[in-house]
């Protein structure tokens, strides 16, 4: 079959703006009047090692509980709220060979009201990724949900033999590991560990 114009990627289609900035960080911008939300997302990504997996996971979820600005949840919730009840979130997963931390925001379009949203939202988000609150109490909060996750995973039969399954045939490889980390490596992590 011969085509009589270029095949445009879906990477074409969508990204409308794409830029590397001094530090080499690449950012997509996809701008579309549309939507009445905007969506940011930004995700680090590293190699996935045993323990390290464990780490990330605790610091993704010290990350979205609270800030070094907002040091309590009712404050988080406020400054969210000002926002016109925007939502984050950060989470840790694997892909292929790579772990990632992924912190991201939904909020409400500037065109929609009477306020610099978007300067609002850059820097909620700047503070989510420079100055989660990081300390021994938040540090201790992460792991009791992080082990609780792991006790839901045994509850439930299918996910834990799935789980299992990857651990045994994946044994020494990167196959074996999972995004979360393990559960015999959470008391032994420190605030050291993390920074």
């Amino acid at each position: 079959v011969q085509f009589t114009r270029p095949i445009v990627t879906l990477m074409e289609v969508f990204m409308k703006q794409k830029k590397t900035l001094e530090n080499g960080l690449v950012t997509h911008i996809i701008k579309d009047d549309k939507f009445q939300e905007v969506f940011m997302s930004l995700k680090i990504m590293f190699p996935l090692e045993e323990k390290l997996n464990t780490t990330a996971n605790l610091l993704s979820r010290m990350m979205g509980d609270r800030l070094e600005t907002s040091p309590s949840k009712k404050e988080m919730s406020y400054r969210l709220d000002m926002m016109y009840g925007a939502k984050s979130s950060s989470s840790s997963y694997s892909i292929g060979s790579y772990q990632v931390i992924d912190v991201s925001m939904l909020a409400i379009a500037d065109s929609f009201v009477n306020d610099d949203l978007m300067s609002q939202q850059l820097m909620f988000m700047k503070d989510t990724l420079l100055h989660p609150l990081l300390n021994e109490q938040t540090l201790q909060e992460a792991k009791n949900n992080l082990k609780m996750t792991f006790v839901h995973i045994q509850d439930n039969p299918s996910q834990y033999a799935m789980t299992q399954g990857f651990k045994h045939a994946g044994e020494g490889q990167v196959f074996g590991l999972t995004s979360m980390g393990n559960a015999e490596d959470i008391d032994a992590i420190t605030l050291d560990d993390i920074y």
